[in-house]
């Protein structure tokens, strides 16, 4: 009798879910989450009946949510999934907001921009294997975040660190993000003028493929001027001669973006209306010594 009883009761809450989602949902996705907040996320198999146009309408409204409730929100979350185990624990955690990405593959910039500093410690500092234990703590951290609606529509890049007892660190684990366009992709509108300014980067891409834009903009903390493109490994060709000759080459790629991207009048007129005194070229893959090969220039 007892089983029957719950039984039914499950069936009731069951309709009533499926009641209070009709009555919030439409059929233009429209309104649907209007105003949501951090306690009200949908699960991932929620997400993923989404529509693409629900899916697109719900990243704008998480995209307004303020920062520091976000950090607030997280702060809580990875705390409490630290107290799960006994390896590490919550120290600190740091959302920024990424002006400079772009889409690969697209001359546009995504609405989706958040990017996660995290910080924890090792709760023990003499037992053998803790760099081990942090690595797949961490990994597993990142995993349970990933679950998170807001954190994987929202995170353009992560960084976990784990620090010992004694403040140095133990692991950082960067996981790989990429920024891909899909049917869901929501766009930032740019200013016209750093739009204009960012397809003359971009353009160059399309003239050579080995090269795909991947930031534009002004660095907030020192109003420098970046350009980014990563490097697709075909380029580099095989190991050896081929290799080295291709390293060197890109001291000639760059003479050639220089000057594409100096003579443009849109260039000129985004550096004039910014006040721009400095400006880097940056050339990234893992096969470039220290991950990037960058260029200085005075304007």
């Amino acid at each position: 009798m007892k089983k029957f009883t719950i039984t039914i009761i499950i069936a009731t809450l069951s309709l009533m879910f499926v009641a209070c989602s009709q009555k919030k949902g439409n059929k233009n996705g429209e309104n649907s989450y209007k105003d949501i907040n951090l306690q009200e996320l949908p699960s991932t198999e929620e997400y993923f009946k989404m529509s693409d146009e629900e899916k697109v309408y719900l990243k704008q409204e998480l995209s307004k949510i303020h920062i520091d409730d976000c950090e607030e929100y997280f702060a809580q979350e990875i705390t409490e999934f630290c107290k799960d185990d006994n390896i590490a624990e919550f120290v600190n955690i740091s959302i920024e907001q990424d002006d400079l990405t772009v889409v690969v593959g697209e001359n546009k910039k995504p609405l989706t921009n958040r990017i996660f500093n995290i910080e924890l410690k090792l709760k023990k500092s003499d037992e053998i294997g803790l760099k081990t234990a942090a690595e797949d703590f961490e990994r597993s951290l990142y995993e349970y975040l990933n679950e998170n609606i807001y954190f994987s529509s929202q995170a353009i890049s992560a960084k976990i660190v784990t620090y010992y007892t004694d403040g140095g660190i133990a692991y950082t684990f960067v996981p790989d993000i990429f920024m891909m366009n899909n049917n869901s992709m929501v766009f930032k509108e740019q200013p016209e003028l750093e739009y204009k300014a960012q397809t003359v980067a971009y353009n160059y891409c399309q003239k050579n493929e080995n090269f795909k834009l991947q930031k534009f903009g002004i660095i907030p903390e020192t109003n420098e001027f970046l350009i980014q493109y990563f490097v697709e490994e075909v380029y580099f060709g095989k190991k050896g001669k081929e290799y080295e000759e291709s390293i060197e080459n890109l001291d000639n790629i760059y003479e050639d973006i220089k000057d594409v991207i100096l003579s443009d009048n849109a260039i000129k007129a985004y550096i004039s209306e910014n006040n721009l005194t400095d400006m880097r070229i940056v050339f990234v893959n893992g096969m470039i010594n220290d991950g990037e090969m960058s260029f200085n220039i005075e304007l």
